[in-house]
């Protein structure tokens, strides 16, 4: 199984082709910001007390909560796939439900992030208001394409999981 630094280097080759070809289209900054959060900060080895872990500094420690609930796999043994999903990993390995996993652990920050910002942006503006845009800003490009790219990420380091 290759290490961190080596999902990094293929994903940033990978990365680098992918932006050359989508390039022209208006969102892909959004695409090439989701692929790079997934390979650096939130990928599928974020269940391994590791490089990727450390990437968050004093936030590592809630990423120990997503380790413990999604264990990454013990021992050498060789990975076992059951129609085409790798058992021995976990979800977390696991493309697209890896993906919209660690999202779904994300969700108290950016709640947090969104509410505080429109407080101090906005003061006095009804909660309820806030809770309206805090949920359309799921359902937009910008989001679908920021997702698109993780599980692009994830899915070139599953990719190198398995030709290991």
């Amino acid at each position: 199984m290759p290490g961190y630094q080596r999902h990094n280097f293929h994903n940033m080759k990978v990365g680098s082709i992918l932006f050359l070809i989508i390039s022209f289209d208006p969102y892909s900054w959004y695409f090439i910001a989701g692929y790079l959060f997934a390979t650096f900060l939130c990928g599928c080895d974020l269940d391994t007390r590791g490089d990727m872990q450390n990437n968050w500094g004093i936030l590592r420690y809630y990423w120990g909560l997503y380790s413990k609930i999604f264990v990454h796999g013990k021992g050498k043994k060789k990975s076992k796939l059951i129609d085409g999903v790798d058992v021995k990993r976990g979800p977390s390995h696991w493309i697209l439900v890896g993906t919209l996993t660690r999202l779904l652990f994300l969700i108290p920050f950016i709640a947090f992030a969104f509410i505080y910002n429109s407080v101090v942006a906005f003061k006095g503006i009804e909660i309820s208001y806030v809770i309206y845009l805090f949920q359309s800003s799921f359902y937009n490009y910008e989001t679908l394409y920021f997702i698109g790219g993780m599980v692009v990420a994830d899915g070139l380091h599953i990719i190198l999981d398995k030709q290991e």
